[in-house]
């Protein structure tokens, strides 16, 4: 792709850096590491783009210079040739431009949707086969089995023996203690669980005991365990995190941990949004944390448990029905009256109980 690490500095000349930054990547992934050319860069190509075929004649420099494989792949933003429009409109609204606008982004000159393979191989199979048998390589070794639902919960190291369940007890009921009875926490941890259970209120053992059950009872104690180790951790270094959002705020042991600042007892939340045993799924803890300090936050968790067991995901954001058609009508221009009259003929969707 032209905007690249290696694309940018290949489009500008910077032949040098583009190779140290070739060779890096191929010391870190070996024989794994392959340069991407792009079809719109190939003489033949019907939507021929020169940046990319300057691009492309660097990269296979680089491949020779570097005994790097070359690839070749179909710079696809949009399905087929008949999506250009849609893919247009959808450009304005995330800039903010009306379809009309002569001077707005647009990428309609570059007939961006997935070329159908058999051209690929027509252009490229004569004068660079490897480049196009090397995507059946790539898929090979992309042809896994991966067991879906599992629980992968790392082992949390509690101290002195104890099981995971008699730690989050000890936990919660010291927190408890603190949140409910208003001692400190050093004066809590002079107490045992039983002394801190004579001492609380009926409704507060009672949600207590329910969702100390469902936890035990789903093999969620761990989880909880990590969740409440690398918040607190954080938060004895001064990193902020948020007073709690979602589900999780309805349970009273979250709250006992720290993890969240809301007691759910005041305000009547739920604990059977967040965990219910006739429902079997992970738990989903919607934790913020400060902006500039999250990375420290993912180092530990990785130097606890191993960077094999932490991961970042991306979230897929969808556009709701009605406001597609707020969104597309003004990107067309259609008077507001008009665009939202037609998005409130759109049945609302149906959420929740």
């Amino acid at each position: 792709c032209a905007s690249s690490e290696l694309g940018e500095n290949l489009r500008y000349d910077n032949y040098d850096d583009a190779k140290k930054i070739a060779a890096w990547y191929k010391s870190v992934f070996g024989d794994r590491y392959y340069l991407e050319v792009q079809d719109h860069g190939h003489p033949d190509a019907p939507a021929h783009w020169d940046v990319q075929g300057k691009i492309n004649t660097y990269l296979l420099q680089l491949s020779e210079e570097l005994d790097i494989p070359i690839v070749v792949s179909s710079d696809g933003h949009y399905l087929s040739h008949d999506d250009q429009e849609a893919h247009e409109i959808l450009l304005c609204v995330g800039t903010g431009a009306f379809l009309s606008d002569e001077k707005r982004m647009s990428l309609k000159d570059f007939e961006l949707h997935v070329t159908d393979p058999v051209d690929i191989i027509s252009r490229w199979g004569k004068t660079n086969p490897d480049a196009v048998t090397n995507s059946r390589i790539i898929a090979d070794r992309c042809n896994i089995e991966i067991d879906l639902g599992g629980i992968l919960i790392p082992t949390f190291p509690t101290p002195n023996g104890e099981s995971e369940k008699e730690y989050l007890d000890h936990l919660v009921y010291r927190g408890m203690a603190v949140r409910y009875l208003g001692m400190s926490t050093k004066d809590a941890e002079k107490l045992n669980n039983q002394e801190v259970r004579k001492k609380l209120k009926p409704e507060q053992l009672e949600r207590l005991d329910m969702e100390f059950a469902v936890l035990d009872k789903m093999g969620y104690n761990g989880y909880f365990l990590i969740v409440q180790d690398f918040i607190n951790w954080g938060k004895d270094r001064g990193i902020i995190f948020g007073p709690g959002r979602g589900s999780a705020a309805g349970s009273i042991i979250a709250y006992a941990l720290n993890i969240t600042d809301l007691d759910p007892l005041k305000y009547d939340l739920l604990f059977e949004r967040f965990l219910n045993p006739d429902r079997i799924s992970m738990p989903d803890i919607d934790i913020d944390i400060q902006d500039t300090r999250r990375n420290e936050v993912i180092e530990y968790c990785a130097n606890k448990y191993g960077e094999s067991r932490v991961a970042n995901i991306c979230t897929f954001g969808t556009m709701a029905a009605r406001g597609a058609v707020r969104d597309v009508a003004r990107v067309l221009q259609v008077p507001y009256g008009e665009s939202d009259r037609l998005a409130k003929l759109i049945p609302p969707p149906v959420q929740g109980r």
